[in-house]
């Protein structure tokens, strides 16, 4: 409560997740807030110190939500003081009354359990769930005048529907997107299903069986291998099905050795062997998700924002190409050793036999084509990132954000025809490239611009952006997402300056009439002060109007955008910290950006809460209440 009550940003996101229990109580929801906090930092801004909550800029004109909570004793919490009492007079700035030093601040992302709801007897409609919601949000967030910022979940119809209800603002799980894409590629793909089917027998028969595990160990020690166990996948995580084909590919010959020594056996006849293609699939599919997996890593992490969906989706697609490129490479290296002769036989041809040879040659060729081919008929090399585009039986390989062609499925026969890895890396990693891009949550990822925008305020990403469009678009989107900033910058502070306008209005004129002596003359030395006060005082002290606040924000804005080098004050990887270091010169901007990228790029958190309940509720505590299951997950 007291973390809340200093949060930087007014709105609060949360991630979101269902869960059934296996004892039959009901339907469990958990809810996680995300916000930032500002801590105060020793003399020297090292780590360590005794962290005080720092009075963020939207309260420093205000007191605090709620009274039970204490204002800390910093000396950044004496300048709000003092800057707030400074407000409460008739004086207005055109910037808000900010306490100065923020940038020797630090800033810390922060996220707790709200709560962890059992819906019992009742429905899982959109209405049952928004009522918990708003219980959660009454309780925890109303008190200190917070809002429900963006909600991050996966693609339930029950989870959107309360969304919808509530107008509220969905931001889908990026790891929920990639294991969809994944699932996909590994259910459709042909020949994929057999090789699962085995590599589940063969894995779940040592695991069966300790005698078979001690044989197989035997195997690995006579063939200097490591002796590691063999790793079975989970139906619901794509990625356990890659540890187990990595482990397989990294045992083949212990694996190979052992089902043709023992597969025939009474206790393993339905064994069987693995072929040589199952084991090209194997190693294929694994070099073409092993970037799904790392970019799941890394939204999954705590500090995972908002901003790093769109590159990571960009480069996501530029790893497929360069896999693909690379096939292309090896498919064009094999047809060359394939179709160039010996050195045997490229001495006997030497001399005019050889001339005769390559004459007849030529002249079959020509009866039978009807002549060459034409430069302008042959295709052309492509360039790097796009060479894929022109192969035969490539279909869906884009060559840009928005330039999606029609993608084939691929059938059994041309599967079967691919005798190589490399031509059979193309085939499979056309198809995984465009299960990325025909994903409709990746296209509404790519065409909303408040991704873009998140991006845009990302300092790592924003002199890079351009380089993610497509070419024909590029200006045109750019100058829209820098409107777009400048929009919402704009909605979010413009009530707080019809608010001041209308509060001034209640209280009358900020500066008195002149007096009675000030209008007979009577000029004094406090009088000329005043004067002079006044004569070089800067012209924002009066209430900014709607114009002028537009104008100051768009500046902020420009000034942002204008940097080129400031990435390299960053004290981390972290792009928070940049917008800490810039609440004194940009407040709104700052402020704005701070809170936009404290929302979590997946809904990770929610689904660990879940993951902790799935060791807890089990088949022998199945009388555990619902308060007892809260705690304990909790």
């Amino acid at each position: 409560m007291a973390s809340l009550a200093y949060s930087v940003g007014a709105r609060v996101h949360l991630t979101t997740d269902t869960w059934s229990a296996k004892h039959g109580q009901g339907r469990y929801i958990t809810y996680t807030a995300h916000w930032v906090n500002l801590l105060t930092a020793d003399k020297h801004g090292m780590r360590g110190s005794a962290a005080e909550l720092v009075t963020p800029p939207r309260l420093a004109g205000r007191p605090t939500a709620t009274s039970s909570t204490p204002t800390p004793s910093s000396s950044i919490s004496s300048s709000a003081e003092s800057s707030s009492a400074a407000a409460s007079g008739c004086t207005s700035t055109d910037s808000p009354q900010l306490p100065r030093g923020y940038s020797t601040s630090r800033i810390r992302q922060c996220h707790a359990i709200l709560g962890l709801t059992c819906l019992k007897a009742e429905s899982h409609t959109g209405p049952a769930l928004l009522s918990a919601l708003n219980a959660q949000v009454d309780q925890w967030l109303t008190p200190h005048q917070l809002e429900i910022g963006k909600v991050v979940c996966d693609n339930g119809s029950n989870l959107l529907a309360a969304l919808n209800l509530g107008k509220l603002s969905h931001v889908p799980c990026m790891a929920h997107v990639l294991n969809l894409i994944v699932q996909r590629f590994v259910s459709k793909y042909p020949g994929l299903q057999d090789v699962f089917k085995q590599a589940r027998k063969v894995c779940g028969h040592f695991r069966r069986s300790y005698t078979a595990m001690a044989h197989f160990s035997d195997i690995q020690r006579r063939n200097n291998m490591p002796v590691r166990r063999l790793i079975c996948d989970s139906p619901t995580r794509w990625n356990s099905t890659l540890l187990m084909f990595d482990r397989l590919l990294q045992q083949e010959k212990a694996v190979n050795e052992y089902l043709y020594d023992r597969g025939a056996r009474t206790a393993s006849a339905e064994l069987g062997i693995f072929l040589p293609r199952y084991w090209t699939l194997m190693r294929n599919a694994c070099r073409l998700m092993r970037p799904f997996e790392e970019v799941t890593n890394l939204v999954s992490r705590t500090e995972g924002t908002i901003s790093d969906l769109i590159p990571f989706v960009f480069f996501l697609e530029r790893a497929l190409r360069r896999v693909l490129d690379q096939a292309v490479d090896e498919c064009e290296e094999e047809e060359e050793e394939l179709w160039s002769p010996s050195p045997p036989e490229t001495a006997l041809l030497a001399g005019p036999a050889a001339t005769l040879e390559e004459e007849y040659e030529e002249e079959e060729s020509e009866e039978e084509c009807g002549g060459f081919e034409e430069e302008e008929d042959q295709p052309q090399q492509a360039p790097q990132g796009a060479r894929c585009c022109h192969l035969s039986g490539t279909h869906g390989v884009v060559r840009g954000w928005g330039e999606e062609q029609t993608v084939n499925d691929i059938s059994e026969d041309e599967e079967q025809e691919m005798s190589s890895s490399a031509s059979n890396l193309v085939q499979m990693g056309s198809f995984m490239l465009s299960c990325l891009l025909r994903d409709p949550r990746i296209k509404r990822i790519k065409e909303n611009d408040l991704y873009w925008v998140a991006t845009l305020l990302d300092p790592r990403y924003k002199q890079k952006v351009a380089e993610m469009l497509p070419n024909y678009r590029k200006s045109e989107r750019m100058q829209q997402f820098k409107t777009k900033l400048k929009n919402m910058l704009y909605t979010a502070y413009k009530g707080d300056v019809t608010a001041q306008r209308e509060s001034n209005r209640g209280r009358g004129e900020c500066n008195p009439p002149p007096t009675t002596a000030a209008r007979t003359g009577r000029f004094t030395d406090v009088l000329l002060m005043e004067d002079m006060r006044s004569f070089f005082s800067p012209t924002h002290r009066h209430s900014p109007s709607g114009s002028s606040l537009r104008e100051r924000l768009d500046r902020q804005v420009a000034d942002y955008l204008a940097l080129t080098a400031d990435i390299d004050t960053l004290r981390s990887n972290e792009p928070l910290h940049y917008w800490v270091c810039r609440l004194d010169l940009w407040p709104e901007l700052s402020q704005f950006a701070i809170e936009l990228l404290a929302c979590p790029a997946s809904s990770v958190l929610s689904e660990r809460t879940f993951s902790a309940a799935g060791g807890i509720v089990t088949d022998k505590r199945s009388r555990l209440g619902q308060k007892s299951v809260d705690y304990l997950t909790s």
